[in-house]
């Protein structure tokens, strides 16, 4: 028994030009939103690479020119103190650098990344409250704890890395 397109149309078979315009047209709009978001957020991480670089260089360049000024102080732990609390602060944002590029570049987040950076951040602040006079030994036990829970983390996060499963 023969069937004409006719006929198939009208049992549903086909898709009507309106149905199939209006799947078509919202299919259209959700993929130009998609490339919009990518769009605006490759220029947002954009912006922020260059923020970052930009307080890299300043920081850098803000450490070389405090120096002479620091080592003139006449007391060593004060001008350890300021110069290793700069460096930190460097490397903090390396760090974050490292994550927005890698972000850039995988459109993912590492956690290792963010776990060093946390680490960095948390060594600088037991180094600062471990070098104050009214240091509170329990502020610095429970940093202590933050970074070896965070450490843990970090390890698992590499041993049972999707990278490494790849291989």
């Amino acid at each position: 028994m023969a069937t004409n397109n006719h006929s198939l149309h009208r049992r549903g078979m086909f898709l009507d030009s309106a149905v199939f315009k209006k799947i078509f047209v919202a299919d259209c709009r959700k993929k130009v939103l998609i490339k919009s978001y990518r769009s605006v957020s490759n220029l947002i991480i954009d912006a922020l690479i260059i923020a970052v670089l930009l307080a890299l260089v300043a920081g850098t360049v803000r450490i070389f020119l405090r120096l002479p000024a620091t080592l003139s102080q006449g007391y060593l732990s004060g001008v350890f103190y300021n110069l290793l609390n700069d460096v930190m602060v460097i490397f903090i944002f390396v760090e974050l650098f490292r994550v927005l590029l890698d972000y850039f570049k995988e459109e993912r987040v590492k956690i290792t990344y963010i776990a060093d950076a946390t680490l960095v951040f948390t060594f600088k602040e037991i180094w600062i409250r471990f070098t104050q006079p009214d240091f509170e030994p329990a502020k610095i036990l429970a940093m202590g704890a933050t970074m070896l829970a965070v450490a843990t983390v970090r390890t698992l996060a590499v041993i049972y890395s999707p990278d490494r499963a790849r291989e």
